[in-house]
């Protein structure tokens, strides 16, 4: 079943990781029924992270997870504006933008993620659509330090059409561009950018080596047994994950 799994991989996999967590940061995010679970079998070098949270504070919402009870529950991080849920569920930026408030008013950290379609990206408007997606959430940024930006090339998954490091590149230019226009240029020069797209054991390095590739949102992949070698190969470039 999936709680065995899980466990499984906490207890084979993530619990023995060998790395330096001052040069290497790890951050895994569980589904929220296994979040406290998953915590209490992880060293705390192993941060946490929810997928999702609430738009609103605790109150009359039934069946969502407000920000506050994340933090209870000793969640460190927050994944924003997933390419599942902008696609699958429809959600907007200014939805977003609030669950932006809500985690930053609990001290939270936010991983958020932007990126094209197909479409978007065949039309050239891969600046336009970046550009949005961050400017959605500025105003509601209290800590830059706090929020690392993770680029999802929607176009990559299932098309039959890879991207290579330095498409990854160019789009992680126009995310430092923006920051250090619509920020500061202190802000761009030290905020975490992360690949959210297709990656494997055998290409992350190459991905790794680019100016402003700093680590990597992984998906299906962090429970396939090449994770771990994913993993060590990433850890000798010593950037984040």
């Amino acid at each position: 079943g999936v709680l065995s799994s899980i466990k499984e991989l906490c207890n084979i996999l993530l619990a023995k990781l060998q790395y330096d967590s001052q040069k290497v940061e790890l951050v895994v995010a569980p589904g929220y029924l296994h979040i406290s679970l998953v915590r209490a079998m992880l060293p705390d070098t192993i941060e946490i992270a929810a997928q999702d949270v609430s738009a609103y504070e605790n109150g009359d919402y039934t069946g969502e997870i407000s920000a506050r009870l994340l933090s209870e529950h000793k969640v460190k991080w927050v994944i924003l504006g997933h390419s599942d849920r902008r696609e699958k569920f429809g959600e907007k930026d200014e939805v977003i933008a609030q669950k932006m408030e809500q985690l930053m008013a609990q001290d939270l950290n936010a991983i958020i993620c932007v990126g094209e379609k197909l479409d978007e990206k065949d039309e050239g408007k891969i600046d336009e659509v970046i550009n949005k997606q961050l400017s959605a959430v500025k105003d509601k940024v209290l800590d830059w330090d706090r929020v690392a930006i993770a680029y999802e090339p929607l176009w990559s998954y299932n098309t039959g059409r890879s991207i290579s490091p330095d498409q990854a590149q160019d789009s992680m230019e126009i995310i430092k561009r923006w920051v250090k226009t619509n920020v500061s240029a202190e802000v761009a020069a030290n905020i975490r950018l992360i690949y959210g797209g297709p990656v494997n054991e055998k290409n992350c390095a190459a991905f790794l080596e680019m100016d402003d590739i700093d680590g990597f949102l992984i998906g299906g992949k962090s429970v396939d047994p090449k994770f771990r070698e994913l993993f060590d190969n990433c850890v000798k470039v010593q950037k984040y994950i």
